[in-house]
């Protein structure tokens, strides 16, 4: 299975008999991040303005561009854009 599944936000992944796994989902990319222990979790990348888990790719570019973009505003943005689109009859 791809490791970049979709899931809840927060949960718990069993991989198979004997292999379970803690996950959360990146509040910017939807990215799933993966740990075995509650020391990998305290280590995991944090938004600054949202204040929700991101995955180290979303971490090293909010750093270098300030900009927090959750997931939801994200979507929320596209489907304004789809709306308009089909009003002007694009």
């Amino acid at each position: 299975m791809a490791h970049w599944r979709r899931r809840p936000h927060r949960g718990y992944l069993t991989n198979g008999p004997g292999r379970e796994e803690d996950v959360l989902t990146c509040a910017h990319c939807q990215f799933q991040i993966f740990f075995k222990t509650e020391a990998e979790r305290v280590r995991l990348g944090r938004c600054g303005r949202c204040d929700k888990a991101v995955c180290a790719g979303c971490e090293k570019r909010m750093l270098s561009t300030l900009k927090c973009e959750p997931w939801e505003t994200w979507l929320e943005r596209v489907e304004q854009r789809e709306m308009f689109l089909r009003k002007v009859g694009v």
